[in-house]
């Protein structure tokens, strides 16, 4: 039997799933252990990822990405060339991405620059795999899920490009079309200027300047409707490769009159017919962009303003005949105000548009959480999160879904250590009643997530899963296995409290209701249960207090502990009063204690009567007035008139 090309390649996948069965197995086996390197092939684990990716196996995605961060792992490692030549393609491929402070890690040269990352000199530093694994764990989107979407979605991207964009003129392997799909994913609208227009190809006919429509590059035109007018990307393809740049690319070399540089126009005085059939070219050309930017709009309004209806060069004696500037420094000027244009839309577009823009959460709505973390200590030493949550009652209920009674709220929190990896999950459901989802002031209940366990920096991510609920009883079930809505939470770099008995410590203070604070002295040896209020937004209605826990005090020669506590409040005002009146109002105030226990529990009433609208930060500072010890933690709010 004669096996068919896909038969082929399907076995061929199979070897390399077989092959990291054992790779993956060296792998674990190896880890703590010092000076192991090289536990996975790297030209298998690439070979097996595109393969994946390529052919669209998507059983496969999940194991392929962890193999690919085991292939990334590999970068900074002693290899071989081929091997460097590998990693350094993959690392090629996300320097466009990365923020400064990871790609600063990673690589050494001229990596500022887009020329620069692709097709100059930079080398990779040692230990730059640990950096790239960890910054790859901190972009999952998803912490609920046990794939990492992503990344899954990075790789897909990545085959794409190489089936679309191959090219061997860059390190990535791609041209420029190819590292914004990777960046920003798929364009809203995807054109090319065609250069149709009927007058430009009378004027290339009749004219004898060498110049025809085949001297007009291919190029496309890219729009990312989501990032606003400035996010348009203008490909054209020179010397065989397309290459990101500005509207003037689409106009022939010849044209140009080169000196050295493209942008040396007009160097000596040209032909008239040159300056004529230039006019035309970019009349065409801005006719066919006005539509993606006003600016390529005014310029075509612009040239349209000197070029009258004739034929061959006729129009240059009586369309200029009331102007004393000669034609050839007109269109200069043109040209000269549209590159200053696209000058300053390239500047706004690398403010405004992201350096990688994912599609993974746009199948499912996002809800508004309100969430607020604070830190606590626990006996053992270890830090205990807790992270308080509600949201508006009313966002439950979508015009898109069918309006249940109760829905499941399915939380999901991952502890993850220092460099991203999972270190607990843990899973909570909640049944949430509709009661009030029609009252814009309902809210569903706070609830409280407690994390435990952690003793050096960590992060903390949260997903919420809505589902609506139907029967009664034991018959209860989710309508549905999807989702109907999703919440999304993050804290990273969160540091454990200092456990060690001779160090002042501070939790975080944590907003609760002012009821709470007049109950707490009704429970001096324990901390009633907590009425927290996670939402940022406050009124001056709101009754609401801060409670804050205090670690380590030292006892005095009377067996007795003294501390201050001092509190600071800055609003930052808004609006224009508040920026003729300084923009800040502060207030401060003191108060020293007394206690006989080394841990003190403490509240204060915040009296929101006088203050404006605006920002407001609360700092805690809290002093160990026998050792002279000093910690504080802040908290924040925004004062406004209506309710959250």
């Amino acid at each position: 039997m004669i096996a068919s090309n896909r038969q082929i390649r399907r076995a061929a996948v199979w070897g390399l799933v077989l092959s990291f069965a054992f790779l993956w197995t060296h792998d674990v086996a190896a880890q703590g252990q010092p000076g192991v390197a090289g536990t996975i092939s790297v030209h298998q684990a690439d070979a097996y990822v595109e393969t994946v990716f390529s052919e669209a196996q998507e059983d496969a995605y999940a194991g392929a990405a962890d193999i690919y961060l085991l292939l990334l792992g590999q970068v900074g490692e002693p290899l071989d060339e081929s091997e460097r030549a590998v990693v350094r393609r993959h690392v090629a491929r996300m320097l466009l991405l990365l923020p400064e402070e990871v790609t600063a890690q990673v690589a050494e040269g001229n990596v500022r620059t887009l020329e620069g990352r692709l097709r100059e000199h930079w080398t990779l530093k040692p230990g730059a795999g640990a950096v790239l694994t960890a910054w790859w764990r901190a972009q999952d989107s998803l912490p609920g899920t046990p794939r990492h979407e992503r990344l899954e979605e990075h790789l897909q991207r990545a085959a794409v490009a190489d089936r679309r964009y191959a090219s061997r003129y860059s390190l990535t392997g791609w041209d420029d079309r190819g590292l914004i799909f990777v960046r920003l994913g798929e364009p809203s609208i995807r054109r090319s200027v065609m250069f149709s227009d009927p007058r430009l190809l009378s004027i290339l006919e009749k004219t004898s300047i060498p110049i025809r429509l085949i001297d007009f590059p291919d190029n496309e035109v890219w729009l990312y409707d989501e990032f606003g007018t400035s996010a348009y990307y203008i490909f054209a393809k020179l010397d065989g490769f397309y290459t990101l740049g500005s509207s003037l690319d689409l106009i022939p070399k010849p044209l140009q009159l080169v000196s050295g540089r493209r942008t040396n126009l007009f160097v000596t005085k040209p032909p008239p017919e040159k300056t004529a059939v230039l006019f035309e070219a970019l009349r065409a050309v801005y006719k066919e962009l006005a539509p993606y930017h006003p600016d390529f709009g005014q310029a075509y309004l612009d040239i349209a303003e000197y070029v009258e209806v004739g034929e061959g060069t006729e129009w240059l004696e009586r369309g200029f005949s009331t102007h004393k500037t000669p034609p050839h420094l007109i269109a200069l000027s043109r040209i000269s105000e549209v590159k200053a244009q696209e000058t300053r839309e390239t500047i706004r577009r690398e403010e405004t548009v992201p350096p990688q823009r994912s599609a993974v959460l746009d199948d499912v709505p996002l809800l508004p959480m309100a969430a607020r973390w604070a830190r606590f200590l626990d006996p053992d030493g270890t830090t205990r999160t807790e992270i308080y949550w509600s949201l508006p009652a009313q966002t439950l209920q979508t015009p898109d879904s069918p309006a249940y009674d109760r829905y499941l709220m399915q939380t999901t929190a991952l502890q993850r250590a220092a460099d991203y990896t999972p270190r607990v999950i843990d899973v909570h459901r909640q049944v949430v009643r509709a009661a009030g989802a029609r009252d814009p002031q309902a809210v569903v209940p706070v609830q409280t997530l407690v994390l435990r366990g952690d003793t050096a920096v960590y992060h903390v991510h949260v997903q919420w899963d809505q589902y609506g609920l139907i029967g009664q009883g034991e018959a209860t079930r989710k309508a549905s296995t999807d989702p109907l809505q999703r919440g999304l939470f993050r804290a990273d770099s969160l540091a454990a409290l200092d456990a060690r008995a001779g160090v002042l410590e501070l939790s975080d203070p944590v907003p609760v209701t002012a009821a709470f604070v007049a109950g707490l002295d009704a429970f001096p040896q324990r901390r009633p249960p907590l009425q927290p209020y996670p939402f940022a937004v406050v009124t001056e209605q709101d009754s609401l207090g801060l409670y804050f826990e205090i670690y380590h005090l030292a006892f005095g020669a009377d067996d007795q502990t003294h501390y201050e506590v001092a509190y600071e409040v800055t609003r930052r005002k808004g609006g224009l009063r508040g920026l003729l009146r300084g923009g800040k109002e502060r207030i401060a105030a003191r108060t020293s204690y007394t206690g006989r226990s080394r841990t003190a529990r403490e509240a204060i009433v915040l009296v929101l009567d006088d203050w404006a609208e605006g920002e407001v930060d609360i700092t805690i500072r809290v002093t160990d007035e026998t050792t002279g010890q000093t910690v504080e933690r802040s908290t924040y709010f925004v004062l406004a008139t209506d309710a959250p």
